[in-house]
């Protein structure tokens, strides 16, 4: 693997720049900025990991959702006053918010 640019360019600083503490100070922000980034990038590959098993949870859940709502339409229940049991309300209004969010 080649070197990061950052790091390669506090080498060269380091190397061939006078006076050397104006030198060491440029190298040592480069290479403080390069392991920042690094460690923001693992952080954030965590988080895209944790966000794709939040998605494929949600997708499932989703999914047994539809099917017990298809499976209890077809089934007598207790209504409310506008004809529609209130578990059914839930159901319903929770596919069509995780639906929207598609």
């Amino acid at each position: 693997m080649t070197q990061p640019t950052a790091l390669f360019l506090a080498d060269i600083l380091e190397d061939a720049c006078k006076p050397a503490d104006i030198a060491e100070k440029c190298a040592a922000e480069l290479r403080r900025l390069h392991a920042e980034n690094a460690a923001a990038s693992t952080h954030l590959s965590e988080l895209m990991k944790d966000l794709v098993k939040i998605e494929t949870q949600r997708d499932a859940l989703l999914e047994a959702l539809q099917t017990l709502f298809f499976y209890a339409n077809t089934l007598e229940m207790r209504t409310s006053a506008d004809g529609e049991h209130r578990a059914m309300q839930q159901a319903r209004a929770a596919i069509k918010k995780a639906e929207d969010k598609q």
